[in-house]
């Protein structure tokens, strides 16, 4: 018997294809092609409303003073890079913006950026821990990209600790170059490795 044979995941059925008519192997029961193919369509359709409506508790706005205190208990949660006084003194800064990535309303994700005439620098960026790995730091950052491409920015410009190997990698992802070392900048005595993203 010629024809193509597909194994059923699900099952221990074998299905055949053969002349646009796929056979259970094993069951005289026959199912032609195009009944097979409207019963996948239905559930790729399904998968694709259940994307639609989780991409529609995703929300990245920029925030203000009032939400400091999230930016904090965010903080303090992940990288533990800045106090409370510091995190109010960041939306006091000319040229700062301060991001956050939102699911389901809630603050999931923050990114502060200063702009200086045609340079950006990235002082902070992080992830809630449960939420990482999941696409969520990706969006930021390519919101953030756009961002600077409307700002008609030429220079990003980043600093992460020689010891963060993911962050390397995320940073890689979208293009940033290592430039520039900062000998023994964190406590723990790790260099501060300069990273650069130049727009075209």
């Amino acid at each position: 018997m010629t024809g193509t044979m597909f194994l059923l995941g699900l099952s221990s059925l074998i299905l055949f294809f053969k002349n646009d008519v796929f056979t259970f192997m094993g069951n005289s029961f026959v199912s032609s092609f195009y009944n097979f193919q409207n019963i996948y369509n239905k559930i790729n359709l399904k998968k694709i409303f259940r994307e639609k409506i989780f991409t529609s508790m995703i929300s990245i706005k920029e925030i203000d003073q009032k939400e400091f205190e999230l930016c904090y208990e965010l903080d303090s949660a992940t990288i533990c890079l800045w106090t409370k006084k510091q995190w109010q003194s960041e939306f006091n800064k000319s040229g700062t913006k301060v991001v956050a990535i939102l699911l389901k309303k809630k603050i999931i994700g923050i990114y502060v950026v200063q702009t200086i005439i045609d340079e950006a620098q990235i002082s902070y960026f992080s992830i809630k821990q449960k939420f990482r790995r999941k696409g969520y730091g990706s969006q930021l950052m390519t919101y953030l990209i756009k961002d600077c491409e409307k700002l008609n920015i030429k220079k990003l410009l980043l600093e992460v600790s020689e010891t963060n190997s993911i962050a390397e990698i995320f940073y890689c992802k979208f293009n940033f170059l290592t430039v520039g070392r900062r000998k023994n900048y964190y406590k723990s005595g790790a260099d501060a490795v300069l990273k650069e993203k130049k727009f075209t």
